[in-house]
């Protein structure tokens, strides 16, 4: 039988006060308020409210606890010493004995909820510093600003990429169903991509093949069209656009810095190790997400569909990732040149 609510409650007593019989204190509580209760019950509440003038529930000890909050805490400072660790393990260390839903519950009361682990690139002392250095020399940069700069980088993309975990609805017989499974391939066909992007559009896209080394990169990459006037055609108005890469080993080898040089292309200085500062990471990731919705089988179907995904970005898509720029230098600096949520 549920529990009665305050309401009701209320009316058992002001029928009862008012000379009602029980039976006609159970009648009217069926067929006007849609409540069953027993006789038994509406004795015992009648009862209960002349003893304590109150028709609220007594409050109840329930189980005794068994860890003090003192014992609690250090469950939570083993927790943040050991972040990898199972429940399992932290109950193994804690000198009373409890069971592993109860490590489970005083982590959650501590916000601890077990989840996967953020992948970052490893920063070293002297990265740190460099990247602090250099969020506190363009913090005072506005949106207006980072608009100048052009924005570039690589990556690579596989037809058959088995890094994410795909969720599908099946019944427990069909596991191997052709249409229930992720079909995976060990070495698939990939691309290897070059890109540039500014504030209200996107650049061109090219394809590297095979290594890319400083000679290959000033050549096909930077001189075909030249970097000069890609930087101010993807600019609106037509500027002097600023030039950024990271620090592989072909974009910052002295002859590539020389060729830069040479033809007058202001260059972005720039800290190791911090994709999180450059926007086209975003797009990169925009587009890793959307193919996944196609089955590219050989490397040229892949590169075609990189393009059309590339080229159908609107502008308020990069007007949003340069608005971000200001926000993840000052990211920066409260970390202390650390890793960030971008």
């Amino acid at each position: 039988m549920p529990r009665l609510t305050e309401i009701e409650r209320s009316q058992v007593i002001t029928l009862k006060d008012d000379g009602k019989t029980w039976a006609e204190v159970l009648d009217i509580m069926k067929n006007k308020y849609d409540c069953i209760i027993s006789k038994r019950a509406c004795q015992n509440l009648v009862k209960k409210h002349k003893e304590t003038g109150s028709i609220k529930d007594l409050p109840k000890s329930g189980r005794p606890r068994k860890l003090d909050v003192r014992t609690e805490r250090v469950i939570r400072r083993i927790c943040i010493k050991n972040r990898t660790w199972t429940s399992n393990q932290i109950r193994a260390t804690v000198a009373a004995n409890v069971s592993r839903m109860t490590i489970n519950r005083i982590l959650l009361k501590y916000g601890l909820k077990y989840r996967i682990a953020k992948k970052k690139p490893l920063l070293n002392p002297k990265q740190r510093r460099a990247r602090y250095e250099w969020a506190q020399q363009f913090q005072h940069w506005t949106v207006k600003q980072w608009r100048r700069v052009c924005f570039s980088d690589e990556s690579i993309f596989k037809c058959f990429n088995n890094s994410h975990t795909i969720k599908i609805r099946r019944t427990s017989m069909e596991a191997y169903s052709p249409s229930c499974i992720v079909s995976t391939v060990k070495h698939g066909p990939q691309v290897h991509i070059w890109g540039i992007i500014g504030p209200y559009g996107a650049g061109p896209i090219k394809l590297v093949k095979e290594n890319l080394n400083s000679l290959k990169y000033q050549t096909e990459i930077l001189d075909n069209p030249p970097i000069n006037s890609v930087c101010n055609a993807i600019q609106f108005p037509r500027k002097r656009g600023i030039f950024q890469q990271d620090k592989a080993p072909a974009h910052w080898s002295k002859s590539t810095k020389k060729y830069l040089s040479d033809r007058n292309v202001p260059l972005l200085p720039w800290p190791g190790n911090s994709p999180d500062l450059n926007i086209i990471e975003n797009v990169w990731g925009h587009i890793g997400y959307k193919i996944r919705e196609y089955q590219c089988t050989t490397a040229s179907d892949l590169f075609a569909k990189i393009q059309e995904l590339w080229y159908n970005l609107g502008p308020e898509y990069f007007d949003k990732l340069y608005k971000s720029m200001p926000q993840r230098v000052r990211n920066v600096i409260k970390n202390r040149g650390g890793t960030t949520k971008y």
